[in-house]
C-alpha cells in the first residue's frame, strides 16, 4: 500500500514567461512524472523542459506540432537528477513561445 503524500507542482509558460519557478521543494523528494497540457497551438521551435534551476530534470520536449488542448508526457526523466533536495526550486523553461501548463509530480524520499 502506498502511504506517502505526493506533491504536485504546476505552472503556465508562454512567450513572456520563459523561466517559471513552479515551486520550492519543502522536503527531499523524487520526480516521478512530468506532463503538459497545451493552452495554444505549438509553433516552430517550441520546446519546454523542467530543471532544478541548474540541471535539466527532463530533456526539452518538442511541442511545435502539438495542438491546443493536447496532453503529453515528457519523454524522459533523468535518473541522475530526479531526486530533489529540500529548498531547491523546480523551473519550467520555455525556449520559445509555447503555451503550456506544466505539471510535476513528486513523492517524498523520507516518511
Amino acid at each position: 500500500m502506498f502511504n506517502k503524500a505526493m506533491f504536485l507542482f504546476h505552472g503556465a509558460v508562454n512567450a513572456s514567461v520563459t523561466d517559471l519557478v513552479l515551486g520550492t521543494v519543502l522536503q527531499d523528494c523524487r520526480v516521478v512524472a512530468v506532463w503538459g497540457v497545451m493552452t495554444g497551438a505549438g509553433a516552430a521551435s517550441d520546446t519546454v523542459k523542467v530543471t532544478d534551476g541548474t540541471n535539466d530534470i527532463t530533456t526539452a520536449q518538442d511541442v511545435s506540432a502539438k495542438g491546443d488542448k493536447a496532453l503529453f508526457m515528457f519523454a524522459d526523466i533523468d535518473d541522475a537528477r530526479r531526486d530533489i533536495t529540500a529548498g531547491i526550486s523546480l523551473h519550467a523553461i520555455n525556449a520559445s513561445s509555447a503555451l503550456v501548463d506544466v505539471y510535476v509530480l513528486c513523492v517524498p524520499l523520507t516518511p
